[in-house]
């Protein structure tokens, strides 16, 4: 995997904030356990429109950056980055020195990275005893739908691959991260909520092909006329990683 962060451009504001929203409890609780509360320079990796960038400057004690590749995230309105800074960066050569920063967040950011250099830059970076927080899907297990006719998991993993994304991230991240010294823990994204119609808006920001496209669309009409919250389920395997680097003193 050679891409870095080569979404075919970052989902949209509605798609990020309906998946920030369905990923808050494992992300509250993550943070919390890290003690975000007294976290002085805190890294947004991947930080997209922001979304969970304002979080983060409310929850951290000190300062946070917002970084991302996409150039755009400069020119944003004032306030949507909250009080970070945000800078502009790819992740196998960030623009921070050596033990500078006591914790990175990821949110369906490191699927997009080169997930070894991008390992070396985050450690290079963060302090002893500093934090990486990372919330990665795994694609590559299977996407669990049900009714079958609305199913398009498959479309999930072509139009992923297509677009650069590492669609195994979640099951690779905690070896990878073990090998190159962290301590690692893994939580799991608790219980199941019905599913959003917007993940239909979201597959189709992905690279598919006209018959994907005339199947997603498919699929959705299919979706809207399924009533009742639980019939139709969608279930996608989080991990929730904290990585600590050693405090050697």
């Amino acid at each position: 995997m050679t891409t870095n962060w080569t979404t075919p451009d970052q989902p949209s504001m509605r798609v990020q904030e309906e998946q920030a929203r369905w990923l808050a409890p494992l992300r509250t609780r993550l943070l919390r356990q890290a003690n975000v509360a007294q976290r002085l320079n805190v890294v947004d990796l991947g930080c997209g429109a922001g979304v969970v960038t304002r979080e983060l400057t409310r929850r951290a004690k000190g300062k946070v950056w917002a970084v991302d590749r996409n150039s755009r995230i400069q020119d944003a309105p004032s306030g949507q980055y909250g009080q970070a800074e945000r800078l502009v960066a790819m992740s196998d050569a960030l623009p921070f020195p050596e033990l500078a920063v006591d914790m990175v967040f990821c949110q369906f950011a490191l699927m997009w990275m080169p997930l070894h250099e991008t390992i070396e830059e985050i450690w290079r970076m963060l302090t002893p005893g500093g934090v990486l927080i990372a919330i990665e899907p795994d694609y590559a297990s299977g996407v669990v739908e049900y009714p079958p006719e609305i199913a398009v998991g498959d479309l999930w993993l072509s139009g992923l691959k297509a677009a650069g994304a590492n669609v195994d991230a979640g099951r690779r991240l905690p070896g990878l991260l073990q090998r190159r010294g962290f301590e690692v823990k893994v939580d799991l994204l608790s219980g199941m909520r019905a599913p959003s119609m917007q993940r239909f808006e979201s597959l189709l920001e992905l690279p598919l092909d006209d018959e994907g496209k005339r199947r997603v669309a498919n699929a959705e009409r299919l979706a809207k006329n399924l009533r009742g919250p639980w019939e139709q389920v969608l279930h996608l395997p989080i991990f929730g990683i904290t990585a600590t680097k050693p405090d050697v003193g």
